[in-house]
């Protein structure tokens, strides 16, 4: 009987460790993997914190260097106008204006009606404000009055900005365009002209590089501002406009 039940030990033995080998080999397994992700886990917190704080040495060390700087890189919400979804860039090369650089918008010698033609066909109309351009939030000074039966109108800037320099381009001619006939060739009008442009010409800001040379120490110049501007597309502005119902800017000649 000892021997019997020694046999059925010794079976009962190697059932058992059978029985157990898969067990502990897939404990084993699930431990390593655990590990190695704990590991991974390790390694990629330790490297976002090494690269924020490269980046925040960075930062601090941008601060000391330019104190001064501006660091106000976000753009305003843009003001909402009909003629946003139309706008479309080019790169533009400036004429000079000088010799055979000149324009159809410049006098050739004293001033015409086919100037004066050139110039009238820059802005085009003004154009009623509708219920659907209140509710996109045009501004103060836009919006029709309340109770105010007079038709409120409006135009993009750009048209007004031509305004003001065709009538500074007249004023330098008072011999054709006589200001005692025109109220918006007076000085007042000019200098809100001026003061519109200097605005104007502030708020865009073009930092477009200015290349220019002087011959022999005198203030003449050659290859005059050939650098490339970025612009918007004004004709397609100005066709967008044209196309508008609206009341026809009413010549200044």
């Amino acid at each position: 009987m000892p021997k019997y039940e020694e046999q059925e030990s010794d079976g009962a033995r190697e059932m058992l460790l059978s029985t157990s080998e898969p067990d502990y080999d897939m404990e084993l397994s699930r431990t390593s993997g655990e590990l190695y992700r704990a590991r991974r886990n390790l390694h990629m917190t330790a490297v976002v914190a090494g690269v924020g704080w490269i980046s925040l040495a960075c930062l601090l060390s941008y601060i000391l260097i330019y104190p001064n700087a501006s660091c106000n890189w976000v753009l305003p919400t843009p003001v909402y106008s009909p003629a946003n979804e139309i706008l479309e860039y080019e790169l533009v090369t400036f004429s000079s204006g000088f010799k055979d650089d000149r324009m159809k918008y410049m006098a050739d010698g004293n001033p015409s009606q086919q100037l004066d033609d050139n110039w009238n066909d820059l802005y085009q109309k003004v154009v009623d404000v509708t219920p659907e351009m209140v509710s996109h939030g045009f501004h103060d000074g836009i919006t029709p009055n309340e109770g105010d039966d007079q038709p409120e109108w409006w135009s993009v800037y750009v048209f007004h900005q031509l305004h003001c320099v065709n009538l500074l381009r007249m004023s330098l001619y008072p011999e054709y365009y006589d200001p005692s006939k025109d109220p918006l060739l007076h000085v007042p009008h000019l200098e809100h002209c001026i003061e519109t442009l200097r605005r104007s010409i502030m708020c865009n800001s073009d930092v477009t590089p200015f290349s220019f040379r002087y011959v022999n120490g005198v203030a003449e110049t050659r290859e005059w501002d050939r650098a490339p501007h970025v612009c918007r597309n004004f004709e397609k502005i100005r066709v967008w406009a044209k196309d508008l119902p609206g009341v026809e800017i009413p010549s200044v000649t």
